[in-house]
């Protein structure tokens, strides 16, 4: 049975004031993913490893089988997909399960079927079931990424703080999350919004520490998302007094996030929070 085993990364929405537009790679944390070519209908095989039980298995609501379908329909080929799962990412925890799922279905059955890969689909296919990039951008390209007008901007820079996360026990569906934002901001907030992104993009390509220590805030959605983490005002400003350039949640949360110079505050921060830490992953979606 012809097969492809793909790596996808934890990744980072939002990245502050970016909202659904900049993204981040995490290296340390990430799902496996092996997809196979089968007879019969498209199924999930086997799902291990965190919130196993919360993977769906039926192929109708799996989105690496819809996503891989959506391949096979777009090529006009009448092929079927068979799905092994190592979970690494936590199921609406902010870290991009759902954007590395659809990415992994769809990339691995290009590479199934002997199509080149297209980033044009692959991104097409991301919107129609994610319905925002700032997850799935990160993941195909690594780095910090830019989504914008159905492709990835990869912001190149040498800049690779270390990256601390903490994920409080508690879920936080997007929905709701994205219930809470306002469709329309005054002029003065969407501009503050603005600059911040641009502020922060720069900074990295020019590895300004100083500069990210400005931009990285999230005045849009921050301060209300953050009724949803209980404890998320003490963590961030525990991870500020440990030193860090910044904190603020990853994509709908539960997920904090915060940026360090130094390896030993990001350890210091996370043993403190029972977080994780790693650096920006250089590469996003691989075949392993």
């Amino acid at each position: 049975m012809k097969s492809v085993k793909l790596f996808v990364p934890a990744t980072i929405g939002n990245v502050g004031p970016g909202f659904d537009v900049l993204g981040l790679a995490f290296e340390g944390l990430g799902n496996t993913y092996r997809l196979s070519l089968c007879e019969g209908k498209s199924r999930v095989d086997s799902v291990e490893g965190i919130d196993f039980d919360r993977v769906p298995t039926d192929p109708r609501k799996n989105l690496s089988l819809l996503a891989a379908d959506y391949v096979a329909k777009h090529y006009r080929k009448s092929y079927h997909f068979a799905l092994e799962i190592e979970e690494g990412l936590p199921i609406g925890g902010g870290l991009g399960s759902s954007a590395a799922a659809c990415l992994a279905g769809a990339y691995g059955a290009m590479l199934l079927l002997g199509e080149e890969v297209s980033e044009k689909l692959l991104f097409k296919i991301g919107l129609k079931l994610e319905g925002h990039l700032d997850n799935i951008a990160p993941a195909y390209c690594g780095g910090l990424a830019i989504a914008v007008e159905g492709k990835a901007l990869r912001v190149l820079s040498e800049f690779s703080p270390w990256i601390a996360l903490v994920t409080p026990k508690v879920r936080v569906q997007t929905k709701k999350a994205r219930a809470l934002l306002p469709e329309n901001l005054p002029q003065a907030e969407w501009t503050r919004q603005m600059a911040l992104s641009c502020a922060l993009v720069c900074s990295w390509q020019q590895n300004d520490a100083e500069g990210i220590r400005l931009a990285l805030q999230d005045p849009y959605a921050e301060s209300r998302r953050s009724k949803l983490i209980p404890g998320f005002d003490q963590i961030k400003q525990s991870a500020l007094n440990t030193g860090a350039l910044g904190c603020s949640i990853s994509g709908a949360g539960p997920t904090i996030f915060a940026l360090f110079e130094k390896q030993q505050d990001a350890e210091q921060f996370a043993g403190n929070h029972q977080g994780h830490v790693g650096q920006v992953a250089k590469e996003g979606i691989r075949v392993c």
